[in-house]
Order: structure tokens, then C-alpha cells, then sequence
């Protein structure tokens, strides 16, 4: 009985995890991606490009598989979550594709990507990296299927790098600003100190629940910030560059 509430109890967890996560984006884009209409000056300052639309569809398309497979979970309906989960083997994929396309139209345009005022090939990086962080835990997050603890939490760790870009959008003056020591800001941004929060709720449920951190939780997570603090000095180096317009073919 214990342990049939203790699983009820993640279930529920993870599906107000998820929740959170559509609620981070649904913020973050809603000037831009979702009430578009509503905000003309914003859409002026955005991408004209439709493969961001695009992008922005197939993010969204995972988000609502990721937020209904959790509900269905913690509903314990447990067959048609997994008759469900194989929409996650074209969902992924077209996040992947429209991603790189993404990425690809915005280093290489006049002027490189939209609002960002380093040059394309060091802040190729960013988004790279996040796109790499959403297909590896995702697709690391279908193999464990079978095992459900593992299953879970590397599609909800896999799912926060898209929150990269909603959190930085937010329409608070503090989202698109840096620290206030100046050190720290020369490695993130407030945006990216706000993501890495969101490991904490996983980190402590974790510990409370487990009496130890999830070493899916653990290592992805020990992956994730060290990716974070290092992204923007590795972006300098030449080394980077030369591989970023190697890519870009530029």
C-alpha cells in the first residue's frame, strides 16, 4: 500500500513538472509564438523566417505529448500512455530537424540571430547545445521505457533545454539581464540561472523520496550545469568557431 502511494505520488509530481514547463513556454512565447495577433511590435522584433514558427510548433506538439503522457500516468492509465509514446518517434525528430533549421537560417542571415549581439558562430553554441541535450535525454528517456524511474525523469531533464529560450523571453526586465557580479555574468545570463533552478524541485524530490539522488537526475543534471557555465567561454574560443562555420558551411 506504501509503495502504490509513493508511486501515485510521483506520477503527480512529474505531471505538475510538466505542467510547469508548458506554463514556462506558454509565458515565454505567448508574445511571440501563441498570441502573435495581440503583440505586433513584438512580432516585428522577431524572426520573420517561418521555420521558426515551425520550430516553434514542434516544441509546443512535445510539450502537450509530454504534459498529456504525465496526466495519463498519474491517472494510471498506463496502455494508452504507452500507445501514446510513439508519437515521441516523429515528435522528436521534427523538433531535431526544425531546430537545426532554425539554428542554420539564423547564424547565416545579414546580421545573424535575431536580438543577440555576439557573433553567429560563438553563439551557435547555445542553441546547439540545447537542441543536443533535448534528443540525447529524450531519446535515452524511449530505451528506458521499460524502466519507469529512469523513463521519466530523462524526459522531463531532457525537456528543460527548451525552456533556454522561453525563460529569456519572459516579460520581466530581469529574464534578459546578467548578474550583478561580474564574473558570474561573463559565464550566463539571469535566464540561464533561472533555468538551472528548475533542477532543484527533481533534485529534492530525489532526496526525499529516494533517500538518494537518481543517478539519471544526478548525472543529467551534473551535465546540464556544466554545460550552462561553459557554453559562453568555449563559444570564444577558435577552436569552437572553426567547427561552428564547419557546420554552417560558411
Amino acid at each position: 500500500m506504501k509503495q502504490t502511494n509513493a508511486n501515485t505520488a510521483e506520477h503527480h509530481f512529474f505531471f505538475a513538472a510538466a505542467l510547469i514547463l508548458l506554463g514556462t513556454a506558454l509565458l515565454g512565447f505567448s508574445r511571440t509564438l501563441y498570441l502573435r495577433p495581440w503583440f505586433p511590435e513584438r512580432v516585428a522584433a522577431s524572426p520573420p523566417e517561418a521555420i521558426f514558427l515551425w520550430h516553434g510548433a514542434a516544441c509546443s506538439a512535445w510539450l502537450l505529448l509530454l504534459t498529456a503522457q504525465t496526466w495519463l500516468t498519474s491517472n494510471n492509465a498506463l496502455r494508452s500512455h504507452r500507445r501514446l509514446g510513439w508519437l515521441a518517434v516523429i515528435v522528436i525528430p521534427l523538433v531535431a530537424l526544425t531546430g537545426w533549421l532554425a539554428m542554420r537560417t539564423g547564424a547565416t542571415r545579414p546580421g545573424g540571430f535575431v536580438g543577440v549581439p555576439i557573433k553567429p558562430e560563438h553563439f551557435l553554441i547555445v542553441p546547439l547545445g540545447d537542441l543536443v541535450f533535448v534528443v540525447v535525454l529524450t531519446t535515452l528517456g524511449f530505451l528506458a521505457r521499460r524502466t519507469p524511474a529512469a523513463h521519466k525523469r530523462f524526459m522531463l531533464l531532457g525537456t528543460l533545454p527548451m525552456m533556454d529560450a522561453a525563460i529569456f523571453r519572459w516579460p520581466f526586465d530581469f529574464a534578459s539581464g546578467n548578474p550583478p557580479i561580474e564574473a558570474l555574468a561573463k559565464l550566463v545570463s539571469n535566464s540561464d540561472l533561472v533555468l538551472l533552478l528548475y533542477l532543484l524541485p527533481l533534485l529534492a524530490w530525489d532526496w526525499l523520496r529516494l533517500g538518494r539522488i537518481h543517478p539519471v537526475t544526478g548525472w543529467s543534471s551534473l551535465a546540464l550545469v556544466s554545460y550552462v557555465l561553459l557554453r559562453m567561454p568555449l563559444g570564444e574560443t577558435e577552436a569552437w568557431q572553426f567547427l561552428a562555420r564547419i557546420l554552417l558551411g560558411t
